[in-house]
């Protein structure tokens, strides 16, 4: 997909929403290049997330290109190699992510109004998101903790929900969900120590 594609429906977006249609070298009206590979493209679309969703005067990057929003999908970064966990730019956007979608050992995934209204609940697998996060910046007996307390919040068949209500706790959404488990899972391993260790 290129810029053009979008042409015809963008201006129906546009009365809500900022709209972003990228028009990679070789796509659309860019012409051709000698070579088409995926090392470039993923260059390509790595210069325009630096440029287009770090927000300088904030100082952190944004969920939108030339936006504000916070968005917990941030915190993959470093688990999709974006960004190293001790990059000084994901340091100050974990700070920030915390500060605005953290609501005590839960983490909201946007704490904009959406077509639901404000959001009442928190999705499970972005918690386990910031675990992993914390984990990997240093914050070991911080992401521990928060761990102890997501295993907590399972039920005695021991699977978890969805998502959670932000006040009492209680399964929200549906039940199981997979997502929330491979959280726990990708946690489990990430937390526990090598085997070597224990044997």
């Amino acid at each position: 997909a290129h810029a053009n594609w979008w042409r015809f429906i963008a201006p129906f977006f546009t009365r809500d929403y900022r709209v972003a249609a990228l028009d990679l070298s070789g796509m659309g009206d860019s012409g051709k290049r000698p070579e088409y590979n995926a090392t470039l493209r993923a260059d390509e679309m790595r210069a325009t997330i630096e440029s287009e969703a770090w927000n300088a005067d904030l100082g952190r990057y944004a969920a939108t290109f030339g936006g504000k929003e916070m968005d917990a999908s941030l915190l993959q970064m470093i688990d999709t190699r974006f960004l190293a966990a001790d990059d000084p730019r994901f340091i100050e956007t974990l700070k920030h992510l915390e500060h605005e979608l953290r609501r005590g050992d839960v983490v909201l995934r946007y704490a904009e109004k959406d077509d639901f209204g404000l959001p009442e609940t928190a999705f499970n697998f972005c918690t386990f998101w910031l675990i992993e996060a914390l984990y990997l910046v240093g914050r070991r007996e911080e992401a521990r903790t928060l761990f102890d307390q997501m295993l907590a919040r399972r039920t005695r068949a021991g699977l978890l929900s969805e998502d959670c209500d932000l006040s009492t706790g209680a399964p929200w959404g549906n039940y199981p969900q997979t997502y929330s488990l491979a959280g726990l899972i990708n946690c489990a391993v990430l937390l526990s120590n090598p085997w070597s260790s224990v044997r």
